[in-house]
């Protein structure tokens, strides 16, 4: 299993659904508990990435 590519995939998608969320949502004091929105909702979208991306691999790997 590349776990390196799944790793780079989730950590990559954590900072795009972040920096998208922040950008739409316009969260301007970024020191108020409005700011940990945007961070769970990018956590979430990179955690289902990387669920992806692993039973991905183990299709893959089985021949599914």
């Amino acid at each position: 299993m590349d776990w390196k590519n799944i790793i780079t995939r989730a950590v990559l998608t954590f900072l795009q659904a972040g920096l998208a969320v922040l950008v739409v949502t316009g969260v301007e004091n970024v020191d108020s508990l409005e700011a940990l929105k945007p961070a769970g909702i990018a956590a979430v979208a990179a955690l289902l990435s990387f669920v992806y991306n692993v039973v991905n691999q183990m299709v893959k790997k089985e021949g599914l």
